[in-house]
């Protein structure tokens, strides 16, 4: 609705509009921050006028709502008479995008005819416009011209008349609703009908109606035809619903349930990675011989799809994904968000403690404090099955084609289900050195690989190339040594040796020169179980941090160089030792004892009671010393044991003087 009437700020002020100025100067502030446009008034006194169109829609609402009337007046030009009759009939208005998706929904048939009609009321149009001659003619002409009625045209006339141009084709277009008397067909029988097709085991229609059939000739229903059955099923469910009612949610999720699109572009490098686990279909011979599927943890950055690090064992359990995040950590950093699922393994009071959203164990107050939380990682769990929920699922895809299939592993590939084993199922398994070799190699390539086609790559870059590209330029949190240890390390508690202090886990054994004082103490010794050759980081039981004891390597029996090196180390440490002694004790042991002060000597005490021993004692007693002893069967077979050892002891010492000291 367009109108004349235009208003100062003066004349809006002294309306007292609700919510709105009330002072000129006011409103004339309120009009240029909304940038309303205006013109210089021409009356006496000038200044600024509005005009009604241009105002705010708020304030045209308001505007309305005090005085209609006297708007609409203005805007005929002062007929009181047609202001009236737009109160009581409202302009007509419609939703323009409705009608649109209205006509895009409509089959091609029923466009074609609505273009038919739009293109002979443009011909109306065109002729009342350039020769001017009155509608009912341009009516007759056009009509007698294309062979329709002239009723029909005005009919197509009067369905554009509250439309403008731009959308006459969209509401020509034929609403008719088609035929819609329905056959008859029993309640009783229709609600049978549903009962017994919309269910899980997903019968046959045909089925189904041959039972509602007999059903009928018992009751005396009579039935329409299976295919009009059907339609009203349709027309009455949508086909999500009969997805959901004949098969379950998980299809339903899949088929009719659009998923998620998530931009990555907001997040950076390390700002969220996500975690899981993956049997490999491979037969893996491990050191103690066992021949299993391996299972790998693997981290992957959410923002490049780059995959960080891994671990492989025997089962998803919490130690291998803290030894895994304690690979990531090592090597990248600390991850600002992390995700991964509610398992076992995850939801470990060691990884997750603290998290009130776990859903898995006793929540107890004197709960440790987990790894992620300790870090500072804020812990998101994925949807329980939901693999679509967790990125790092279709780079399983990839490795499973590019390492389980390896032509390395020929023979030892499984099959990725029970039904898909392959003829040579079982012929052979691959050592766990060579699995681990060719999944690191494959891993290296899977990063490396250029072309992908996600957004950030865009079909030209590498998941390495934009990980790279990203931790370059932002902040990454690292993780102090001591918090690798504590956090990220296994715990065993050791004893330290009685003889020189060193500590003995797993048949290494591991020394520093600090365990020396701690001689048969009990320890705390935390290690990587992948790194047993390198050392231990020792701790006293109170968590006080020792020292890190390097693994004492075993050498070969025949080893001089090694037996050179021991020995000249034994020197040195012999030497400084002494050292220690001479700078430290000023005075020997004779000088100790001459400041001891003397003492005399203690009074005898005599006995209160005393034995007599008589003649007859005697006697006895020396006959007893004279008499030859018998050595007993047990006591001569250990004393020729011990004949024997002494003379192989002999033995052995010449031949070592002999062979080494000739």
């Amino acid at each position: 609705m367009k109108t004349p009437r235009q208003y100062t700020a003066s004349d809006l002020a002294r309306m007292g509009l609700p919510g709105f100025p009330k002072t000129k100067r006011k409103f004339n502030t309120y009009l240029q921050k909304n940038r309303v446009p205006w013109k210089r008034r021409r009356e006496r006194g000038g200044g600024r006028q509005y005009a009604f169109t241009d105002l705010p829609k708020p304030l045209q609402d308001a505007i309305l709502r005090l005085d209609p009337m006297s708007v609409l007046t203005d805007a005929f030009n002062g007929d009181a008479e047609r202001a009236r009759k737009c109160l009581d009939n409202p302009p007509f208005e419609y939703d323009r995008e409705g009608l649109w998706a209205r006509f895009a929904g409509m089959p091609d048939r029923r466009k074609e005819k609505a273009k038919h009609r739009h293109a002979a009321v443009l011909e109306v149009k065109a002729l009342c416009e350039e020769t001017g001659i009155k509608k009912g003619e341009a009516v007759e002409a056009v009509s007698s011209e294309r062979g329709i009625s002239a009723s029909t045209l005005c009919r197509w006339l009067s369905m554009i008349a509250d439309y403008e141009p731009q959308d006459w084709l969209a509401a020509l277009v034929s609403a008719h609703p088609g035929r819609t008397v329905l056959a008859k067909f029993p309640a009783e029988a229709y609600e049978y009908f549903k009962a017994d097709f919309l269910r899980l085991e997903r019968p046959a229609a045909s089925a189904c109606y041959d039972r509602l059939s007999r059903i009928a000739a018992k009751n005396g229903w009579r039935l329409p035809s299976l295919k009009t059955i059907l339609r009203r099923i349709r027309r009455d469910f949508m086909p999500s619903t009969i997805i959901l009612a004949r098969e379950g949610e998980k299809t339903w999720e899949r088929r009719s349930q659009k998923p998620l699109a998530r931009n990555r572009s907001a997040l950076h490098a390390l700002s969220w990675v996500v975690a899981d686990g993956h049997i490999f279909d491979v037969f893996v011979r491990w050191p103690d011989g066992e021949i299993s599927r391996p299972v790998g943890l693997f981290w992957q950055d959410v923002y490049s799809g780059k995959l960080l690090s891994f671990r492989i064992g025997k089962t998803e359990s919490s130690d291998l994904i803290r030894l895994s995040f304690a690979n990531l950590v090592e090597k990248f950093g600390i991850p600002t968000d992390a995700q991964f699922d509610n398992g076992r393994g995850f939801a470990a009071k060691m990884l997750t403690g603290g998290v009130q959203t776990r859903y898995r164990f006793k929540i107890l107050e004197e709960d440790p404090t987990g790894i992620f939380l300790a870090l500072g990682c804020r812990i998101h769990f994925a949807i329980p099955r939901t693999p679509q929920a967790k990125t790092i699922e279709r780079s399983f895809r990839d490795l499973a084609e590019s390492v389980s299939k390896h032509p390395r592993f020929a023979g030892a590939y499984v099959g990725n289900r029970p039904d898909a084993k392959p003829e040579n199922y079982g012929s052979r398994a691959v050592d766990l050195a060579v699995f681990l070799e060719t999944l690191n190699e494959e891993v290296i390539r899977h990063n490396a690989r250029k072309g992908r086609r996600s957004a950030l790559c865009g079909g030209k870059l590498s998941f390495d190339e934009v990980f790279n590209d990203s931790y370059a330029h932002c902040v990454i949190r690292k993780a102090t040594a001591e918090q690798r240890r504590t956090l990220l390390l296994a715990a065993e508690g050791v004893r330290a040796s009685k003889k020189d202090g060193s500590i003995h886990l797993a048949k290494n054994r591991y020394f520093d020169e600090v365990l020396l004082p701690l001689a048969g103490k009990a320890l705390i010794a935390r290690f990587d179980p992948e790194k047993l050759h390198e050392c231990v980081y020792v701790y006293r039981l109170d968590g006080s941090f020792v020292c890190k004891a390097d693994c004492v390597q075993a050498t070969g029996f025949a080893d001089t160089e090694a037996a050179r090196e021991h020995l000249r180390l034994k020197r040195q440490n012999r030497k400084r030792e002494k050292e220690i002694l001479k700078n430290e004790v000023r005075i020997d042991a004779l000088q100790a004892a001459a400041m001891l002060p003397v003492s005399g000597k203690s009074p005898l005490q005599k006995p209160s009671v005393v034995k007599a021993l008589f003649t007859k004692g005697l006697e006895i007693m020396k006959a007893e010393e004279e008499k030859p002893r018998v050595m007993t069967a047990e006591e001569k077979r250990r004393a020729w044991q011990k004949y024997e050892i002494l003379q192989r002891i002999k033995e052995g010492e010449a031949v070592f003087r002999d062979t080494h000291f000739p």
